[in-house]
Parts: C-alpha cells; structure tokens; sequence
C-alpha cells in the first residue's frame, strides 16, 4: 500500500471510530482501540466494563497511557512516593520538640529508659496516604488476572504487573480483599491528595467501583478494520432510528434460547443484535438448500457461514409493516453479490422465531454498493405491506434509504 492510500485509509478508520463513539457506543475485547470522546459521558461499570476502566480506560498522570501498559511507571511513581513517607508521630529518648503528652503517659512505664512521642512535620506522605497507595495496590493486583481472564489475555500480558506487585511485595504485607469501607476511605483520602497519581488516578478507580455511575471521556472499540466497519455500518442505522444518547451504550453478550449467542444493545423498543450466531443446520436448510447440497456440504465441512453480521428489531410497526432489519456487511473489494446468499441463509434461519416481513439490507464500500437511482427508485416502487424487501447501499447512504423506506426515529 503506498503512503497516500495509507493516510487515506487511517483517516477512513478514524471517521468510523469517531461516528460510533458520537453514538457512545463501547465494545469491549481483546484488541480494542482507546480513544478519546469529544466530551464527557455518562456510563455505568457493571462487571466486566470496571475492569476495561481501570486497566485500559483511564489515563495514568504522568505516562498518558493506561495502566495495562504503565505498571512499571506506576510501580516507580508509588515508590517514589513512598519515601517521602513522613509519620505523623515518631518515638524519641529526649523531650524536645512538639511532644504529644497523652500518647507518650499511654505507652505506660518503660524500665531501662524514657521514651516520649514526638509529633513530626507533614511534609511528604501522610500515613493516610501511606495506607491508601498500599491499600489500592494489592487491591488493583488482584483485580488484574480477573480482567485478564475475561479478555482472554496473552501470558505477557498477564505478567505485565510483576514490576508494581514486586514493589509491594517488599513493602507491604499481605492483605486479605478490602471490605467497601475501607476502599470508600482510600478513595477519599486519595482524592484530597496533592499527588497527581493519588488524585488523579487511583481516586477515579476507586470511585468507579464504589459508584458505578460516573463520568468517562473515553470508549473502547474494535481493533481489527473489518469488524470495526461492522459496527459503524450498524451504528450509522441506528443514528438515524434514535439520536445520540447522553449515557454510553456497551454491546454486552447476551444469549437468547430461540435466536442464539449475540452482541446486544438496547434502547427502549430497539434492539440491536451484533454477531448473531446460529447453529450450521439452521443455517443451511431447506428449502433454500436441497437435500443434496445439505448432505455435500456437511460430509465436506464446508463453512457457509453461521453468523449474522446485524440484526435491528423495530420499536414500532413502521408503515409498511417491516419488523426487522437485517444487514449483511462487507468490507473491503467484496461487492453486493457476496451479500446475497448470507442474506438468502440468514432470513430463512430467523423465519421460525421472527414474526413479520424484514428489510433485507446488504452493505458495503465503494461505489458498487450506491447504484445511481436507487434511493428514487425505491421511494416509485408499489411496496406491498407486510413483504420483505432487498436494499443495498454504503453506510453512509443510510439515512436516506431509511428515509425511502419511510422508517425513521419514530419508527
């Protein structure tokens, strides 16, 4: 790829991830792109979302990158802190100073010689904070393998911590799990604390645990191109069925004894399935397939494809009737005749459990998929109620499609 088409497609990926963040959509993964929110949103860290935020949401201070790939910047930063560590009383042989009389008669008496308690400075870290920053690492470290485990990380991921739990090790130790009083005082402390790594980072992950309802200025998205322009081809549908929210949307798993495995976001009546999977004999059946060609294709294992690319279920009947849209999307070369057959597959494997006629709906890139006419022609067509129809087009000619389809936000 030259350096010219490769700035062009940069850019393309970049307007796919800024229209579905616009739609504060976040899809967790294992290679997932961060990236910043044109501003702030609501967002609720329900299990396994306080995980991402902790490890891959928020920004540590100093490094600007999270703390999955900061742990040995941290590990430094919470030991440098920690010898500037200053108790706030320290044993002493003489009177002199500021003595606190009442802890020194508690001490009781001593045989060999006077001890008294002598109140220190409070420059550096105070004991409080001394406890949070112990506290929270054992706590963050043991929040890790538990993330690791949901997003199915590589060994060298998962050993990316060593550098903070071996500063602990050898300054703290070991704790059993922190009661929530505990982390709301840690959280409290490290929130009036003039160090930036205690106030700017480990307050906020704290509190993200303790009230899950916050505030966060950033979203996770799929790494890979094609299933990144899966989800803007289904966002840029949506946009135009309910305008952007003012909480985050998160695509969560959700299994579905009649209709399968699948990615769901839902937004009162609607509701988007994403990577909708179906057993192969749903599948391939008849009577799209005849009896020769189902017995050719399971003795050769031939994959005809078993996963949905996007399903939206309507919040109302539309004026026509159409319940459900379903898209097929391609990127890259392909063109709309590799849509048909999946199209074709799909339709016929949601007949038995989805009442009601379906937009048929094929997208992809490039100029195969934007027939001139094709919007107007539609809008001149005698579309019948309650009959599929077939539209094909790019992601961004949805708006008005939908619009020939007379489907809309009220729909």
């Amino acid at each position: 790829m030259s350096a010219s088409a490769l700035v062009a497609e940069t850019g393309r990926e970049a307007h796919w991830r800024t229209t579905i963040r616009s739609w504060l959509l976040g899809r967790l993964g294992a290679n997932v792109i961060t990236e910043a929110l044109d501003q702030a949103a609501e967002a609720t860290f329900s299990a396994p979302y306080l995980g991402w935020w902790i490890f891959e949401g928020l920004q540590v201070p100093r490094t600007g990158r999270c703390l999955s790939e900061s742990w040995a910047e941290v590990a430094r930063d919470a030991d440098s802190l920690l010898r500037t560590w200053n108790p706030r009383h320290r044993l002493v042989d003489t009177p002199e100073g500021q003595i606190d009389w009442e802890r020194t008669i508690a001490l009781g008496p001593r045989v060999h010689a006077r001890e008294y308690v002598t109140v220190t400075s409070r420059v550096g870290l105070s004991d409080d904070e001394r406890l949070a920053l112990l506290g929270w690492s054992a706590w963050v470290l043991e929040l890790w393998p538990k993330w690791c485990d949901q997003i199915s990380a590589l060994p060298a991921k998962r050993s990316a911590a060593s550098p903070l739990a071996k500063w602990l090790a050898g300054n703290a130790r070991s704790r059993s799990s922190p009661e929530r009083a505990l982390l709301n005082r840690w959280a409290h402390v490290a929130a009036r604390s003039r160090y930036p790594l205690m106030r700017e980072f480990i307050a906020r992950t704290l509190w993200a645990w303790l009230k899950p309802e916050q505030e966060i200025d950033r979203l996770p998205l799929p790494g890979k191109r094609d299933i990144l322009f899966q989800l803007y081809a289904a966002v840029c549908i949506a946009r135009v069925l309910r305008p952007r929210p003012r909480a985050v949307r998160w695509i969560h798993r959700k299994s579905d004894s009649n209709q399968g495995d699948a990615g769901q976001v839902e937004d009162g009546g609607l509701v988007i399935k994403y990577e909708l999977s179906f057993a192969s004999k749903d599948v391939v059946a008849a009577p799209l397939f005849p009896k020769a060609a189902i017995a050719g294709l399971s003795r050769h294992d031939v994959d005809c494809g078993r996963r949905l690319d996007v399903l939206i279920t309507l919040p109302h009947d539309p004026p026509l009737s159409w319940k459900y849209i379903l898209v097929e999307v391609k990127s890259g070369r392909e063109g709309p005749r590799d849509a048909v057959l999946q199209l074709l597959q799909y339709r016929q494997a949601l007949s038995s459990n989805c009442d009601g006629a379906f937009v048929l709906w094929g997208m992809g890139e490039g100029e195969a998929w934007d027939k001139n006419g094709a919007v107007d022609s539609l809008k001149s067509e005698p579309l019948r109620a309650g009959e599929d129809v077939w539209v094909f087009s790019t992601p961004e000619s949805a708006a008005s499609m939908l619009a020939a389809l007379q489907i809309g936000a009220s729909s």
